[in-house]
């Protein structure tokens, strides 16, 4: 697997640019080191040291002009990886054209500022095609040492080929609605452990086969998680009024169905016309989700990463928004975070992604992968990185290209 390490970048244009690298190189694992207040050259983790290759931003990292020491340090800094270099400037502050003492094998793309998402696409895929610091020949003892930095290529080989200490992270796996994908949404939304209808969902799919759900003596429906379908007397707006009453939820009770009794149930319940009452059970649970969510939206307090399988029906959901159905494209081509959609959309409520993300999964469209740590909270900008107007507009003419793209 490639792994791509993204520094010095602002949040949104990081964001952008992983979602490309998820859409178009499935293989591809992102790394972010976020820009300082400083503009200096952050300190490497091993999990950036472990990646292959590089989108370095030289403004973010206070290099925006060139000089044989800021050269000295970008290489110090690669150690041998491939990389894209985003330079600001008409002449790129002076690093257009300037032979830097790359190692065999290492790739330097620049793109100036202003540029499309085309032209990082294109760089991306010549950076990609670069060889990795380990599969590059020795170079001489001169220029490793220089590259190095006082023993950086030796900790960037360990860190490659796991030769070091610290063991690289497990491969994610996804996994559904039944098969566990609730605790790691209640990870990231502690809330909802205390919400009657997602109680109730829990209820459910811990039978995952045919059951009989009623609420107190007389109400009763009978569902087929696995099937996706359940049958009810009720019309949908009488539903969503169930969902929205606690009590009515707390008293609900699951019974598993025997499935050769199923047909016979539904016979006797619901007549002949039996299959009239069958619904959507992924249709109805976005629904009442929705509407419950709307009602006590939970707080976040880790992220959560998921990747839609399947488009939920838009052409039936009430409300359906523009915005749903461009998160929708976008999260149907490579798994995507919480945490990375709110910095690609600023513009947009954060309980408003939430939601979609929380929706996908609860009616089964989407999978989710496993649990990362606490959220942080994101670093103010200072005044003095403030970048000139100019330099802000091509930043949102590239995401906006991104997008252009996609829809």
């Amino acid at each position: 697997m490639k792994k791509i390490l993204l520094v010095g970048l602002t949040d949104q244009e990081a964001a952008a640019i992983e979602i490309m690298i998820g859409m178009n190189w499935r293989d591809a694992q992102c790394t972010v080191l976020r820009r300082s207040l400083s503009l200096a050259m952050p300190e490497q983790t091993p999990e950036a040291l472990a990646c292959t290759h590089c989108v370095v931003d030289l403004f973010g990292l206070g290099m925006r002009k060139y000089s044989a020491e800021n050269a000295e340090r970008l290489m110090a800094f690669l150690g041998g990886r491939s990389a894209v270099a985003l330079a600001w400037g008409a002449d790129g502050g002076g690093w257009t054209g300037q032979k830097l003492p790359l190692a065999a094998g290492q790739v330097l793309e620049l793109l100036v500022m202003p540029y499309s998402s085309h032209d990082m696409k294109t760089a991306l895929g010549k950076v990609r095609e670069g060889k990795a610091p380990a599969e590059m020949a020795a170079a001489p003892a001169g220029r490793a040492s220089a590259a190095s930095s006082g023993g950086l290529g030796q900790i960037l080989s360990q860190a490659r080929t796991g030769s070091g200490p610290a063991p690289g992270p497990a491969p994610d796996k996804e996994v559904g609605l039944l098969k566990g994908a609730i605790p790691i949404l209640l990870h990231a939304f502690p809330d909802l452990q205390g919400n009657p209808f997602f109680r109730l969902v829990q209820q459910i799919i811990s039978h995952e086969g045919p059951q009989v759900l009623t609420f107190g003596d007389e109400m009763f429906f009978i569902l087929a998680p696995r099937e996706g379908w359940i049958a009810s007397p009720l019309p949908l707006a009488s539903m969503a009024k169930m969902a929205a009453s606690s009590s009515l939820l707390g008293s609900a009770k699951a019974t598993p169905l025997p499935p050769h009794q199923v047909e016979e149930e539904l016979r006797r319940h619901f007549g002949e016309g039996f299959r009239q009452a069958q619904k959507p059970l992924d249709f109805l649970c976005w629904v009442l989700a929705d509407s419950t969510l709307r009602q006590n939206p939970p707080q976040r307090r880790a992220d959560l990463r998921f990747r839609l399988r399947r488009f939920p029906n838009f052409t039936l959901l009430p409300n359906t928004s523009n915005f749903e159905i461009q998160l929708a494209a976008i999260c149907s081509r490579a798994p995507q975070s919480l945490e990375k959609l709110c910095r690609s959309f600023p513009q947009h409520d954060p309980a408003d992604i939430a939601r979609f993300a929380i929706l996908c999964i609860v009616s089964g469209s989407a999978v989710a992968l496993p649990a990362s740590a606490p959220i942080a909270a994101p670093a103010p900008v200072p005044a003095a990185a403030a970048k000139p107007a100019h330099a802000q507009a091509a930043r949102k003419g590239f995401f906006k290209s991104l997008l252009d793209k996609l829809f």
